[in-house]
């Protein structure tokens, strides 16, 4: 785990892929219709290359627009001050 885990995908040549609003917008479209379609249970893969803040918006936006959603965070690292960043959440 390195310092810009979650600053830019692969090795810094994608850096289009930063959170902005277009990109929350979108993901937003999706889990509401996940959400319209029944689905309560939430698996996000590899949390630790995403900043906690952004993490923090699709958390936010379960709980004001689902019922009583599940969501569960893979963060493989045995970097315990890492795991704490997301404790939170």
């Amino acid at each position: 785990d390195n310092q810009n885990r979650t600053t830019y995908w692969g090795c810094g040549e994608w850096s289009t892929f930063k959170p902005c609003e277009a990109v929350f917008r979108e993901h937003d479209f999706h889990l509401s219709h996940l959400l319209r379609c029944g689905v309560k249970g939430f698996r996000f893969d590899a949390v630790k290359h995403m900043e906690p803040d952004t993490v923090q918006h699709y958390m936010d936006f379960l709980q004001t627009n689902g019922h009583n959603p599940f969501a569960y965070m893979e963060i493989l690292t045995a970097n315990a001050s890492m795991q704490h960043e997301y404790a939170h959440l």
